[in-house]
């Protein structure tokens, strides 16, 4: 039998130390020991302002749709020379459309990353002013092939998925295609489901209270940001409100 993991309590000391650093950096912060620059620029450029920004998401996404084709390529001599595994054990087309999915998100994440910081400078004061129209457009309309391209890519992966599982297939052209394949799914893959989430769940929050933490910083050490600060804290309500809500529902 497995032990049960026995809950670590924190000690004294260990709580001592932690507010005698909390102490020493918030002397720190509030004392005039650390240069306060007066506003805080980033600007990687060699020729326009963010091209090394946007040089580097446009060499993810490429690299990501090279990595995406290729293995799609790749993936016909693969089904047809399966090895004689248990039926416990994944086949490599399975392992392969579990891979390509994961690129293809990732993918597709990074392209609409790069659409959307684009767009935004495109239509900011800085961009008008700088007069790089040119090179903006180029940008966005490399995104925007960037991102058709992975939705076109998604799509040859799914139906490569739907000929696996013809079960638990993926209908494309449904909205709520997500909440289908979950009914689709049996107890222990709904609970591998249910860890997976909960996990991304606290990851999230973790990220979304440092992110809080952070901009708090940057307003004490250079200038106040309230919209970072009030965008992440409604994220971090909105988030927790459906958790309870949906906790709330299957409770019943």
């Amino acid at each position: 039998m497995k032990k049960k993991n026995k809950p670590k309590n924190i000690s004294v000391p260990y709580l001592l130390f932690m507010m005698a650093i909390g102490g020493i950096c918030g002397f720190l912060l509030t004392s005039d020991s650390i240069p306060r620059p007066d506003r805080l620029t980033f600007n990687p450029g060699f020729v326009y302002d963010y091209d090394i920004l946007f040089g580097a998401l446009a060499v993810a996404c490429t690299i990501l749709t090279i990595w995406s084709i290729i293995g799609i390529a790749r993936f016909p001599k693969q089904s047809g020379s399966e090895s004689q595994l248990s039926e416990e054990e994944p086949t490599a087309s399975e392992l392969a459309v579990g891979k390509l999915m994961k690129i293809s998100t990732y993918n597709y994440m990074t392209a609409f990353l790069w659409f959307a910081l684009c767009f935004a400078y495109f239509a900011s004061r800085e961009a008008q002013a700088n007069d790089q129209e040119g090179f903006l457009i180029v940008n966005l309309l490399g995104a925007v092939a960037f991102i058709v391209l992975t939705v076109v890519l998604q799509a040859i992966i799914i139906r490569h998925y739907n000929k696996l599982y013809p079960d638990r297939s993926i209908n494309m052209r449904s909205r709520s295609a997500q909440r289908e394949l979950f009914d689709k799914l049996d107890e222990a893959e709904r609970f591998i489901t249910y860890r997976s989430a909960f996990s991304s769940l606290m990851a999230v929050k973790r990220l979304i209270i440092s992110g809080i933490l952070f901009f708090v910083l940057y307003s004490f050490l250079f200038e106040f940001t309230p919209v970072p600060i009030i965008v992440l804290a409604v994220i971090y309500i909105v988030h927790h409100a459906v958790y309870f809500r949906e906790a709330s529902k299957l409770g019943k």
